[in-house]
Order: C-alpha cells, then sequence, then structure tokens
C-alpha cells in the first residue's frame, strides 16, 4: 500500500491485522482452556468408570456365587432322595 501511494488505508488495514491477531490469541487461549477442560473430565470419567466397573463386577460375582451355594443346597437336598432311590434297587 505504501507502494501505491494509498496509505490513507495503511492504518486501518495495520488495525485490523492487529485485531484479528487479537482475535487468533483469544480464540487460542479459549481453546487450550477448553482443552484443559476437556482432558480433566475424560480422565474423571475414566477414573469413575473404572469404579463403577469393578463395583459392578464384583456385585456379578457375589450374585453368581450365591447362586452356586443355593444349587449346592438344592443338589444337597436330593441326595437323601437319591440314597433312597439307590438302597432299594
Amino acid at each position: 500500500m505504501q507502494t501505491t501511494g494509498k496509505t490513507d488505508k495503511l492504518a486501518i488495514v495495520q488495525a485490523e491485522i492487529k485485531d484479528w491477531e487479537q482475535k487468533e490469541k483469544d480464540a487460542e487461549k479459549a481453546f487450550n482452556k477448553c482443552s484443559k477442560v476437556l482432558k480433566r473430565e475424560v480422565e474423571r470419567f475414566e477414573t469413575v468408570r473404572t469404579k463403577e466397573f469393578k463395583a459392578k463386577f464384583l456385585e456379578h460375582l457375589e450374585a453368581l456365587m450365591h447362586m452356586q451355594e443355593e444349587l449346592i443346597r438344592l443338589w444337597e437336598g436330593y441326595l437323601p432322595d437319591v440314597q433312597a432311590i439307590e438302597a432299594e434297587s
């Protein structure tokens, strides 16, 4: 612009450049802040998910264990009947 002699618009263009540079800095700061928040939230989610998975897995194992105990109790209840049948034959 200086070489073409249009210096009257030079100040306007320079102001626009500074404005866009500031907008870029602000956008970068906002992006970095958002990235940090997102990373913290993902870490928190992973921690909570792991704890919940462990708790549910243990709950499932305990339920399986109780079912096996009930099955053993039922089979032990049939044992006298089976022994009686064997004694008759």
